[in-house]
């Protein structure tokens, strides 16, 4: 038997051998070159993209800083600037344009004032009658004293009440005493039962869709209001609006984060519980659960202010 030899095996090179034909490259598109670009432009965006990120690190009080040297140099600058740049200054660091400060009284017809406590203790007059306990009766009054606190006016455009509460009047222990000498007329008038809230003036009209108060730097003007009602337990804040530098601001009175005004229309005299009535330098005290017939002939004022 013959033996075959394996069949040789050629490589790629090997002479003789036939090699593949290389594939065409296939043709790749060349791209659009690039618009040209303004180089002003585009140095002009990239700053004003790296001065904003700049302006957006920093902090609240240095951007402050920054506002107030840059307006200062342009007060030095422009003669008649200077007191622009002072009010614009106050207005970055939230001092507020116009200042209000706020008193409360009492009753304009005299003590007037009920609780819905229940009280027994005879002493109670001496030991003082003081909110939040004890609220006026009828009607109280607001004193405002605003302030401008810019060169610019500051214009006074409104005033309403914001009523935050309506609920049955008091009746746990009233007290009631008569005032002595004249009560000067209110300015303002307020009437709480009115969906409206607004002031009225001494002539019965909005007072503020025809008056306009403005002030100026370090002026003052007091605004006198009695709030009446006759029907509720109320509270309430007052909503001043002005106009300042052509932009319209809202004001609460009192702030949010202090207690708002009270104030309770009056009662049956015979619903209440415990009744302190003055009768001339002397009060009294009538336990109503027990004597009905005497609480009922209390005097109570009228709730609406006398003109």
């Amino acid at each position: 038997m013959s033996k075959r030899r394996p069949a040789r095996t050629r490589s790629p090179n090997s002479p003789g051998t036939p090699r593949p034909r290389a594939k065409p490259a296939k043709a790749t598109p060349t791209p659009a070159a690039p618009p040209a670009r303004d180089s002003s432009t585009s140095t002009s965006t990239t700053l004003t993209a790296v001065l904003r990120a700049a302006w957006r690190g920093l902090s609240r009080g240095t951007r402050v800083l920054v506002a107030l040297l840059t307006t200062t140099a342009i007060a030095a600058a422009v003669p008649g600037a200077i007191p622009y740049v002072a009010d614009r200054a106050l207005d970055l660091v939230n001092n507020p344009a116009l200042r209000v400060d706020v008193k409360t009284y009492g009753p304009t017809a005299g003590l007037y004032v009920a609780s819905e406590t229940v009280h027994t203790e005879p002493d109670l007059v001496v030991t003082g009658l003081v909110e939040p306990e004890w609220v006026s009766v009828g009607d109280s009054q607001q004193i405002l004293t605003l302030e401008g606190r810019r060169s610019g006016s500051v214009a006074i455009t409104g005033l309403a009440a914001e009523v935050i509460e309506r609920r049955a009047p008091l009746t746990g222990t009233f007290v009631g005493g008569g005032a002595e000498g004249q009560i000067d007329n209110t300015l303002l008038e307020l009437r709480l039962d009115d969906p409206q809230g607004v002031p009225l003036g001494t002539d019965g009209a909005p007072y503020f869709a025809a008056h306009h108060l403005a002030l100026a730097r370090g002026e003052l003007h007091v605004i006198r209001v009695t709030s009446w009602t006759d029907k509720c337990y109320c509270t309430w804040r007052l909503r001043m609006t002005y106009h300042y530098r052509g932009a319209d601001h809202t004001l609460l009175v009192p702030a949010p984060d202090r207690p708002p005004f009270q104030m309770t229309a009056a009662a049956r005299p015979a619903d209440y519980q415990v009744q302190y009535d003055l009768q001339g330098s002397n009060w009294t005290r009538t336990d109503c659960r027990a004597d009905r017939a005497r609480c009922a002939k209390a005097y109570l004022p009228s709730n609406k202010p006398a003109r």
